[in-house]
């Protein structure tokens, strides 16, 4: 089954729907699009495949009574009595397929290089039209032929499946041939070209790519485009999230999943596609943690989609975003729960201005209080009311009530849930829900359209070495452990510092932790960025600088490394005011979620998590079954080393298993 995006397009005409109902039995490796926004174009359907390169279809609900005349230039309909005068569908959609052309031409990966076609696509590119209310009869009749190839041209019966000649193989077939004779050698699109065209075509799904530009010798008269984009490391979203940011509907929204299941990446993409279809509209991202709301910035920022309207998207922490709009200063970095409700009383009751959105879009919504909540919602234009909240119930680390409770707000038939991870390997997936699980005897789970509290995660089945833990006698020998480390993984595997985070529970107690291991980075020459240091360092972090990120856990919500070190692990659980052992289990697991590939665990002390893993330093991970299988006597002081692997098997010997 082909992939249709929007999954169920909203605004389709009657005839566009049976098509699309049609179109979604072709081969699953085919995406369908229904009035994608390109380079400020809108065609009706977009197609990609692998075997049919990028077909672009004009669609038509004409009856015979609607068409007055035709040429190939020009059509003189009757639209609801009003003569009008229409270019050819055809030439719509063979301008459309030029234009798409154009824009996948300026990458090197996508043209020829040598040959008749040097500086061509090499994969077809065709156009077509469709007629949803008009059967060949009628076209024949009509004389429609003498100004349509035959090729490029669907009729009802031949896309309503209901009808008794249709065949969807005759269908494929003549989709294949509105490529005509002109493409009679070419190469099928591979994964990695389908992922190129989609960068191009869709800014608003790009998470990254390295770019260079070169410039094509002026003595190679066959490439139209003098300077060409080689495009490396392409990262795009998926088809499932691309879909699922482009087929929100409107009004109240709530997206809910695991940890690394691109909450915060869909999030990004709506806004963008909101920006790009909404000209005018103005869009407010919130969230809780001011380093979040860096990255967020910084994510919109890169997505690169065309500025060619006054959409604008503001990016801000929730306190910041308060003393932005309402000139309240604090202190300290939160404002007074008592300063929040004056704002809002005051803007209910007309003595207090705020800013007007069109749309809203929360992440972390678990960590906002429904004041603020009732706040945000008093922005929020009634006309458009389109709001978007984001949240994961195993990462609530701050104890705020359900919004929904105190603001009557109902979500049912309007929720999403993400349970797959695709930020994490299958190893750290398993091993941090295990962990959090076992501190959270509460199961819960989701079940039918009820949403419950805490979604267990599914792996995306990306392997990876399982996490690492290190025991040691002090915590300058813990430092000193982390700098080799990162030193071996910088200087022998070319990690960037960039792509490496340690995160810790605590500043200092009775030793100063974090001042031990910066000036440990110094000596080993580490370039480090504290994020957590103060207000302001959180507010200029840098995603891409080429510094180890050192953090609070806190301040980690939302990010990602590909590796990832959690220190001083005995400081967890920090049992003092109302935090539980539930609550600092939560901590944990967010730390370990942040490593897409690499997780490194360290301790000098005790503690319920040391023992913990302690207990498990003998076992290995089966990914299927995250049961333990027998019990073993707790590992010895300094046993567990950087090569200690916690993995878990059944009662099978190791050269069984192998």
């Amino acid at each position: 089954m082909a992939t249709i995006v929007p999954e169920r397009p909203r605004f389709a005409t009657r005839g566009e729907g049976r098509l699309i109902h049609t179109l979604r039995r072709l081969p699953d490796d085919y995406t369908v699009y229904y009035e994608p926004s390109i380079a400020g174009l809108r065609p009706d359907i977009v197609m990609v495949g692998p075997d049919l390169g990028v077909v672009v279809l004009e669609v038509k609900d004409y009856t015979k009574n609607s068409i007055l005349s035709i040429s190939n230039n020009e059509w003189t309909l009757n639209i609801n009595g009003e003569v009008v005068k229409h270019i050819c569908p055809l030439s719509q959609a063979r301008r459309y397929s030029f234009a798409i052309a154009d824009i996948l031409k300026k990458d090197s990966r996508l043209v020829a290089h040598d040959g008749p076609y040097q500086g061509k696509l090499r994969f077809p590119y065709a156009h077509g039209v469709v007629f949803t209310r008009l059967d060949q009869e009628d076209l024949i009749n009509g004389g429609f032929y003498s100004v349509l190839p035959a090729h490029q041209v669907l009729t009802r019966d031949e896309i309503d499946d209901e009808h008794p000649n249709f065949s969807i193989d005759y269908l494929l077939g003549k989709l294949q041939e509105m490529k005509g004779n002109t493409f009679s050698r070419w190469e099928p699109l591979d994964d990695q070209d389908i992922k190129h065209v989609r960068f191009l075509l869709f800014p608003e799904i790009r998470i990254a790519a390295n770019k260079t530009e070169y410039k094509v010798a002026e003595s190679i008269p066959y490439y139209e485009e003098k300077v060409l984009l080689s495009l490396r490391d392409v990262k795009v979203m998926d088809l499932h999230q691309e879909n699922l940011a482009k087929s929100i509907g409107e009004g109240h929204r709530l997206l809910r999943g695991v940890a690394g299941s691109g909450k915060t990446l869909i999030l990004c993409c709506r806004a963008k596609y909101l920006a790009k279809t909404n000209p005018g509209w103005r869009i407010l991202v919130l969230c809780y943690n001011v380093t979040l709301s860096c990255y967020i910035q910084h994510i919109i920022d890169n997505l690169e989609v065309e500025a060619d309207n006054d959409s604008t998207i503001e990016v801000c922490n929730f306190h910041f975003w308060i003393a932005k709009h309402w000139g309240i200063k604090s202190a300290a970095s939160e404002i007074p729960e008592e300063e929040i409700l004056q704002v809002c009383q005051g803007i209910e009751q007309g003595k207090l201005n705020g800013p007007q959105y069109d749309a809203v879009l929360i992440d972390e919504g678990q960590d906002f209080e429904s004041s603020w909540l009732r706040l945000v919602l008093s922005t929020l234009k009634a006309e458009t009311g389109s709001l978007l909240l984001v949240e994961d119930r195993a990462q609530e680390i701050y104890r705020r009530k359900s919004y929904s409770q105190e603001l009557g707000l109902s979500f049912r038939g309007r929720s999403r849930i993400l349970t797959i991870n695709y930020r994490n390997t299958e190893q750290i997936v398993q091993f941090a829900w295990d962990m959090y699980e076992h501190f959270n005897p509460t199961k819960r789970s989701v079940r039918g359209e009820e949403i419950l509290e805490v979604i267990p995660p599914q792996s995306t089945r990306r392997q990876g070495p399982a996490p690492l833990v290190k025991k040691t006698s002090s915590f300058h020998d813990e430092a000193r452990s982390i700098a080799n480390e990162i030193k071996r993984l910088h200087d022998i595997e070319n990690i960037d510092y960039s792509q490496i985070a340690v995160f810790y529970r605590v500043k200092q107690m009775s030793i100063p932790y974090v001042k031990i291991l910066i000036n440990t980075f110094k000596k080993h020459g580490i370039p480090y960025y504290w994020i957590s240091e103060n207000f302001e360092s959180k507010r200029r972090f840098d995603r891409n600088e080429s510094t180890v990120k050192i953090s609070t856990v806190e301040s980690a919500k939302g990010l990602e490394f590909k590796v990832v070190f959690v220190c001083n692990l005995d400081s967890f659980p920090l049992l003092i005011g109302d935090n539980d052992l539930q609550h600092e289990a939560r901590l944990l697991y967010i730390a370990m979620t942040r490593a897409m590939e690499r997780l490194y665990l360290s301790y000098s002390g005790r503690s319920v998590f040391t023992e913990y893993l302690e207990e498990m330093g003998g076992f290995r991970y089966n990914s299927c079954n995250a049961k333990l299988k027998r019990s073993i006597p707790a590992l010895k002081k300094n046993d567990v080393r950087w090569n200690k692997r916690i993995t878990k098997h059944s009662d099978q010997s190791d050269a069984e298993t192998k």
